[in-house]
Parts: structure tokens; C-alpha cells; sequence
């Protein structure tokens, strides 16, 4: 392997701890640092995309960490290296270089896809007790992706459908994703903001899963395979699992397991941050409280911010709706705010199609505008992904009919689907963080006029592309108190 090559691994090396068998949160924190500054990390807005952990029979039973055991012959003859040991881990990684040139036809369709997928999911999961709720497309999208490398037949298209990307081929979206991450990081270091997506696999010691997936994973996701004992020591994969995701979410996701079966075999995991500042910043000393109506008519004290009479914001006061959209630092991206003045935010949730966000999107004009949005914290955890996704036609997946023979783990089924997500919007900004994980067991087991925008009523919170139309994070606010 070439200098170069060596240079493209998302490679942990670093000794652990002298107490644990696994890596010390802050060596990991380190690290990742480290990384982002040589070019590999993604910030703010954190996403930990894919799991997959699939259970085998048991090799043994206990806890504690053993010695690592060698690189068997079979490895070595697929052409896998070992990239990197961590006392009882170690990463293994086909020998091929990240893509490094996006197809724009292919960036276009992902972000089309991803769009259209954020409005299935904000209607599948829209919560009826007037909660909130948020979810990030990009991260869950992410996971799939890498999902769909080791899928085959009808489970893979499902897998693509159930992405709205069903008239693009899994090469395709996985080149549409690997040049959406690298546009993604390089805009927000041109315009001064965090983003990084990290990837990594985790697997069951002694499991080497197919060659053309493991080459997949190298190419378009930047990313080998961790080895680790699932079987002696669970609960340390676990603390070496959640301290990878909370470095690459700057800590605003420190446990995406609480624990994973002893005879879990593989887990992927995808993590994206997101941090950026409004290119309009609201004064601070312009805060201030009021009244926000709830979906049942009763009434909240919340602290709003507000900016006044400020030029170029996109915004549109139009029958049914009030939008306005605020650039973020560098106007690649930016949040947009809907909220409907006809209906209640479920129904127009429940009708909302990419026509109609369309719709709204060439209402927006440019022009001086009074706006007050609340500010709010909100953290989501969604447990029911499985019937999401099922409901959006990948069914086998879940059941008898999976196929994932491309990686050479055996007959196995998705039973669990999980997404973490944090998303603060605040005067300076918004910092979002999100994790996916997905488990696997045995198939067997105008400028003139002055708009004013009060956003007091439920709301929809888009962080978009404004360049592509791809949505990062999606969250309906019901009631900015939480």
C-alpha cells in the first residue's frame, strides 16, 4: 500500500489506555481532531449513520478482553490489510483508494433523493401528541447506502426504493454520496462552517465480510473494518463504539448502544456534524419572550429571537403558509422555516410532496423583513425506523426474503432500525448532531416592502442545500420548550 493510500484510511492508532481494552474517550477526541484538521473529519451537525449487527451462534460465553488473533491466510488472500491495532482491535481495509471525483448528474439525483426522502420521513414519523421531532435524511441515507453495498436482488432495490432512489444504481448512489459529503465539507470550510461525516465498521473477530463490499466501503465511504470481540466483551465494543460517535458529534451524542447481543458480527456506523453560524446573526439583546401556540390552542411563554427590517433573507407571506429562509455563514446552506396559517402543522405535514416544497421555495423573495423565531433544543430518539422504512417498501430486509450474501456473513435480517438527533438553533447559529444504527440478526432467530414573519405557531425546520436542494436534518416544532 502506498503512501498515499495509507494517507486516505480513517485509521485509529493510537495505544488504548492502560485500564481498558479499548480507546480512551479522550485519545479518541484527539484523533478525531486530529483528523478533521488533515482533511478527513466532518463537523458540526453529526450524524452516525449505519449499523448492522448480526447475530451468529455463539462462540463462547464470558467477558473480558482476549488476545487479538492473527490475520487469518483467508484474509490475506482477499487483499486486505491491517490498517491500524487497538490492543484487542484491529482495522482491515481493502486496498483502494476514496473516489475523490464527484459525478454531478450522480450528486444531483442523491440530492433529489435525499429530499424527497426527508418529506417521507417527516410524514411517517410526525408525532400525534404534539411533541417534536427531528431527523436527519442525509445520516439515515448514509447508513442505507452502505446497507445496499451488501444487499443483493430484490432486497437491495428495496433497500434503493424505500431511499426514493430507485431509478438510480447502487453505484450511482454510492458515487451521489461521496461527492455530496466531500461538496458538503469543502463549502463549509470555504464559508467558515463545521461539517464532517465520518464511517467505520465494526466487526466480530475473526469475520471478514465480502471483497467487493469491503471494496465499496474503501472506495465510497473512506472506511475499512474494525475488528472486536462482540463475543467476550460486549460491553467494551460498546464504550469503543459510542466514544467514536461522540468524537465525531463533538460529544453531542455519547450513546448511540446501550449495550449489543454477545453474538452481535457486524455494526457500520456513520457520524455527521454540522455547526454554522447565520450569516445574519440575531442580536442577543433583541430576545426576547413570548406567546407561542400550541396545536390544541393553549399557550407556551417561550424566548424568542428576532432581527429587524434586515435585507436579503428569502421570505413569502402566501395563502396557507409563512416561510422565510436564513443563509447560514457562506449561503450554502441555510434553514427554512414553514409555517402553516390555514391548518394544523400535521396536515400540511401529511400533504407536503417535493412539488409542493418546490412550491414554496419560489414563493420566497428577496427583501427587509421583521423576523422572530423561538429558540429551542431538541433531541429525538427514533425507535421505530424498522415500520418506517418497511412502509416505504423495504420489507424483505426484515423478513425471511433477505439477501445479504455480497457480505459473506450468512443468512441474516434487519430487526433494528435507530437514529439519534440533536439540534440546537440559537442566536449565533445552529449545531445538529445525528446517529443511525442498524442491527442484523440470523434469518433463522419584495425589497421595498417590509415582511414580518412571527414564527409563534407550529413550524417546520429544514437545513437545506441551497445549492443541490438536499435536506441535512428535518424537524417539526410543535413546542420550542420541548
Amino acid at each position: 500500500m502506498s503512501d498515499g493510500e495509507k494517507d486516505g484510511l480513517r485509521v485509529l492508532t493510537r495505544r488504548p489506555a492502560e485500564t481498558s481494552g479499548w480507546l480512551a474517550p479522550d485519545v479518541v477526541r484527539r484523533v478525531a481532531v486530529r483528523r478533521r484538521r488533515r482533511g478527513y473529519g466532518i463537523g458540526a451537525a453529526v450524524v452516525v449513520a449505519a449499523l448492522v449487527a448480526v447475530l451468529v451462534p455463539t462462540l463462547t460465553s464470558g467477558s473480558g478482553s482476549r488476545p487479538r488473533p492473527p490475520l487469518r491466510p483467508a484474509v490475506a488472500a482477499r487483499g486486505l490489510h491491517v490498517a491500524g491495532r487497538v490492543d484487542g482491535a484491529q482495522e482491515l481495509i481493502a486496498p483502494v483508494r476514496a473516489t475523490s471525483v464527484a459525478s454531478a448528474p450522480d450528486v444531483t439525483k442523491v440530492a433529489g433523493a435525499d429530499a424527497a426522502f426527508a418529506v417521507k420521513l417527516l410524514q411517517q414519523l410526525f408525532p400525534s401528541d404534539g411533541s417534536n421531532v427531528s431527523v436527519s435524511p442525509a445520516s439515515l441515507s448514509l447508513a442505507l447506502a452502505m446497507l445496499q453495498n451488501g444487499a443483493a436482488g430484490e432486497t437491495q432495490s428495496q433497500i434503493l426504493s424505500a431511499m426514493q432512489a430507485g431509478d438510480l444504481t447502487p453505484a450511482e448512489l454510492d458515487a451521489g454520496w461521496a461527492g455530496l459529503a466531500k461538496e458538503w465539507s469543502a463549502a463549509a470550510k470555504d464559508g467558515g462552517l463545521t461539517f464532517t461525516s465520518a464511517n467505520s465498521v465494526w466487526a466480530q473477530s475473526g469475520m471478514t465480510p465480502g471483497a467487493q463490499f469491503m471494496a465499496a466501503l474503501a472506495r465510497y465511504f473512506d472506511t475499512g473494518e474494525w475488528q472486536v470481540d462482540f463475543a467476550r466483551d460486549p460491553g467494551g465494543a460498546v464504550r469503543a463504539i459510542n466514544d467514536w460517535v461522540a468524537a465525531h458529534t463533538d460529544g453531542r451524542i455519547t450513546q448511540l448502544f446501550q449495550h449489543l447481543d454477545p453474538q452481535t458480527l457486524l455494526v457500520l456506523a456513520n457520524a455527521v456534524y454540522f455547526n454554522a453560524t447565520w450569516q445574519y446573526r440575531f442580536d442577543p439583546n433583541n430576545t426576547k419572550p413570548g406567546t407561542f401556540t400550541l396545536a390544541d390552542g393553549s399557550t407556551e411563554q417561550v424566548r424568542f429571537m428576532n432581527v429587524h427590517q434586515t435585507a436579503a433573507l428569502d421570505v413569502a407571506r402566501a395563502p396557507g403558509y409563512e416561510a422565510v429562509q436564513m443563509p447560514y455563514q457562506g449561503r450554502r446552506f441555510a434553514a427554512l422555516a414553514i409555517m402553516p396559517t390555514d391548518r394544523s402543522l400535521a396536515t400540511f405535514v401529511q400533504a407536503l410532496s417535493i412539488a409542493k416544497l418546490d412550491a414554496v421555495l419560489r414563493s420566497l423573495h428577496v427583501g427587509l423583513a421583521d423576523v422572530s423565531i423561538p429558540k429551542f433544543v431538541t433531541r429525538s430518539t427514533l425507535d421505530t425506523l424498522p415500520t418506517t422504512l418497511a412502509s416505504l417498501g423495504m420489507r424483505d430486509a426484515f423478513g425471511e426474503g433477505a439477501d445479504f450474501a455480497p457480505m459473506r456473513i450468512g443468512d441474516a435480517v434487519v430487526n433494528r432500525v435507530v437514529q439519534k438527533v440533536y439540534l440546537r438553533v440559537a442566536e449565533k447559529g445552529t449545531v445538529a448532531a445525528a446517529a443511525t444504527g442498524v442491527t442484523m440478526i440470523p434469518a433463522s432467530t419584495s425589497a421595498a416592502t417590509l415582511t414580518t414573519i412571527h414564527l409563534d405557531h407550529p413550524f417546520l425546520f429544514l437545513v437545506r442545500d441551497t445549492t443541490t436542494g438536499a435536506i441535512l436534518f428535518a424537524s417539526a416544532i410543535q413546542n420550542p420548550k420541548g
